[in-house]
């Protein structure tokens, strides 16, 4: 029998949890009301919180609660983060840590075991750079199926 999630507001994990959260994922967490790529470090389920490394600093930890962490395959999703950043200050840097996350989750993908620590010092050159033609097209790929549900959704 599955649970149906109560209608009266009783029910909050299934408005605060849309996708499981687990150790090593790469996730959207804002910060600061922007939505920040971030590496989920340690899953805490009683605390409804995740300690995240926001993948601009990721030496840093901190602790946010599910209701901020957003799944980073959401393509609805990036498409609002798309919007968010184009008049942000932060905008480059955004795009730079968000085209090194679609690497990650690539390299991830091909087996390779990459320490996040390394790979997201944005001081170091690592071997990634030269790969940024195809991560600019899986970017491209992400935010043409966001408009390609907004369209669909409004027909």
């Amino acid at each position: 029998d599955e649970e149906l999630p109560d209608l009266f507001g009783g029910n909050k994990e299934a408005t605060a949890e849309k996708f499981e959260i687990a150790q090593h994922d790469i996730v959207w967490a804002e910060f600061r009301n922007l939505y920040w790529p971030a590496l989920v470090r340690c899953v805490k389920k009683k605390e409804r919180k995740a300690s995240v490394w926001y993948l601009d600093s990721p030496r840093k930890c901190f602790k946010v609660p599910f209701k901020k962490i957003k799944s980073f395959s959401d393509p609805e999703m990036t498409a609002l983060i798309k919007n968010e950043v184009e008049n942000s200050p932060m905008k480059a840097k955004h795009k730079k840590v968000w085209l090194n996350a679609i690497t990650y989750i690539r390299r991830k993908n091909q087996g390779y075991t990459d320490d996040p620590a390394s790979f997201f010092d944005l001081n170091k050159h690592y071997l990634v750079y030269k790969d940024n033609k195809f991560d600019k097209q899986c970017l491209d790929d992400i935010e043409n199926r966001g408009t390609a549900l907004k369209n669909a959704d409004s027909d």
